[in-house]
């Protein structure tokens, strides 16, 4: 049980796993003897000690715990193997509740609006933003509508907003004498009507929030990045910020005419 609880129960993101853990741990503590309810204690103990890291999954572990509590077949001393630590964890995770610097600001808006979430938190909960819907694999030429390009970026424009989980970046034409150091990802969620407003957003930098930075090896050429939490954009950009340049390589390297493939002496020719 001690591996087999908190994987089911508390690690794993899908409810109707974790409900039917919890009930079947509900069915052993009913049938077990004195020595298997000890142990079962004793594991949540170290457990309780550890549900703020597990977030919205810890639901139906406190489910568990208010069933056995309730449960005829419960006695008080075996309740009292674990009750006191989850009072103790009550006490502790309401008092962080109380004096968190936005507290105030829910529960002046709860006075007006029916709401849930923590929408004020620069830092969120990674497993409460751990959807159970799956994610689908799509390429950039069925989700973008527009794409302008800067001398260092390239920014598009979504025909609709997308929850991103995951992007998969493919270099290509990448040469000794210049190579991709470092790649930064913005997004916002703006909606945009014209085409003057995406050349806005090109302009202002400031509309847009940073989602990863990104660095890459020498003649790296393909680059997956995984964001902590899901981001929700209707734009994306994609931005070259560093590059590894030689020189002496750029001495000797060899640039071809476009048009006929004949090396060009002048890089002004072309």
């Amino acid at each position: 049980f001690t591996s087999f609880i908190p994987k089911f129960l508390l690690e794993n993101h899908a409810e109707s796993m974790r409900t039917e853990c919890s009930e079947f741990v509900l069915y052993v503590w009913v049938c077990g003897d004195a020595q298997l309810k000890e142990q079962l204690g004793n594991l949540f103990v170290s457990l309780i000690l550890a549900l703020p890291n597990h977030g919205r999954n810890g639901k139906q572990f406190f489910d568990l715990l208010s069933k056995i509590i309730i449960h005829p077949s419960s006695q008080e001393k075996e309740l009292n193997l674990f009750l006191p630590s989850v009072l103790q964890a009550l006490r502790a995770q309401n008092q962080k509740l109380q004096e968190h610097p936005n507290s105030f600001l829910y529960r002046d808006l709860q006075t007006f609006v029916d709401f849930e979430g923590f929408y004020f938190e620069k830092d969120p909960c990674l497993v409460c933003n751990d959807t159970e819907v799956p994610y689908d694999r799509l390429k950039l030429d069925s989700m973008k509508s527009e794409t302008k390009y800067t001398d260092k970026s390239i920014i598009v424009k979504c025909s609709n907003s997308y929850t991103l989980e995951r992007i998969i970046v493919s270099l290509a034409n990448q040469t000794k004498s210049r190579m991709i150091k470092t790649i930064n990802f913005y997004y916002n969620n703006k909606p945009i009507q014209r085409s003057t407003e995406l050349t806005e957003l090109r302009k202002n930098k400031s509309l847009w929030k940073k989602a990863k930075t990104s660095t890459l090896e020498p003649f790296q050429t393909d680059l997956v990045v995984d964001f902590l939490v899901p981001i929700t954009a209707a734009n994306f950009m994609i931005e070259f910020a560093e590059f590894i340049e030689d020189e002496t390589a750029q001495a000797k390297e060899k640039l071809l005419c476009p048009r006929c493939n004949h090396v060009v002496r002048d890089k002004h020719g072309i």
